[in-house]
């Protein structure tokens, strides 16, 4: 359900409401949602940024073998920096800067 809303597949696009199913299948263990959950919690999508948790359900999607989640903890763990690590699994990331502090955007997030 989570990916209906995210990507608008015949409803309208809801970050919120995307971020609410992918926590649910999340949380009872689907590892593609997981991946999805912690991508939002890592940009703020539909919610706060939060890195932590959101690198949390990365982990646990790794785990679970999903391999964008698996290349993306690769990455981080080298040193890469967030937006790049993100930007190689996901089309559309971006940087978008906000006074003192770089903000990471994801195109079909509205925020």
């Amino acid at each position: 359900m989570g990916v209906i809303y995210d990507k608008a597949r015949g409803v309208p696009q809801d970050d919120v409401e995307a971020l609410k199913w992918y926590r649910l299948a999340a949380e009872k263990g689907y590892v593609q949602s997981q991946f999805n959950l912690g991508v939002f919690l890592v940009t703020g999508c539909g919610t706060s940024r939060n890195e932590e948790e959101g690198w949390n359900w990365i982990h646990k999607a790794a785990a679970g073998g999903n391999e964008n989640a698996r290349a993306a903890l690769a990455c981080y763990r080298k040193g890469c920096l967030l937006i790049r690590t993100l930007s190689i699994l996901l089309p559309g990331i971006s940087t978008v800067r906000n006074g003192s502090k770089t903000d990471i955007r994801h195109s079909s997030c509205k925020q």
